[in-house]
């Protein structure tokens, strides 16, 4: 499972894609406000951590999305943050989810297609409680983007 920093900068990086990269003060307010909401989860000690990371301009999205998901697996598994719709699956799924969000033999990609081919085969009822209706697990592997070729979309 990805956990919440792979969330979020999974759609920090789509959010570009969709609403034409950033903004001309170098901000851009989807992205600062998935990073507000990411300070509120993380304990303090990794705060300062992220916060470095946020506002280091040397660094793309993704090398950011990347140094996200490290300083998220260096936390204590108690300490990590829940991805944000975990609280609305059913059980099994929610149990499913959290093994793989806790499993630290997977990379941040292989957590992703795993909580994709997971979430994929639930039903429609279980995806509806997902954001968006579910819609970002049709755009993480279809379409264009880094995404799409990490996990198999046509280019």
């Amino acid at each position: 499972m990805y956990s919440i920093i792979a969330l979020i900068s999974l759609l920090t990086i789509t959010s570009a894609q969709f609403f034409g990269g950033g903004m001309a003060n170098g901000g851009h307010p989807i992205r600062d406000f998935l990073f507000s909401r990411l300070m509120e989860h993380l304990p303090a000690n990794a705060q300062g951590k992220a916060q470095a990371i946020h506002e280091d301009k040397s660094m793309n999205p993704m090398q950011k999305m990347m140094a996200f998901h490290g300083l998220i697996q260096e936390l204590p598994a108690d300490q990590r943050p829940t991805p944000p719709f975990i609280d609305r699956l059913p059980e099994p799924f929610k149990s499913k989810v959290m093994a793989i969000h806790n499993n630290d033999s997977l990379g941040m990609f292989d957590k992703m297609a795993a909580i994709k081919s997971l979430l994929s085969q639930a039903p429609e009822s279980v995806k509806a409680q997902l954001p968006g209706g579910g819609r970002f697990l049709e755009r993480l592997g279809s379409g264009g983007g880094p995404f799409a070729r990490l996990f198999g979309g046509s280019q």
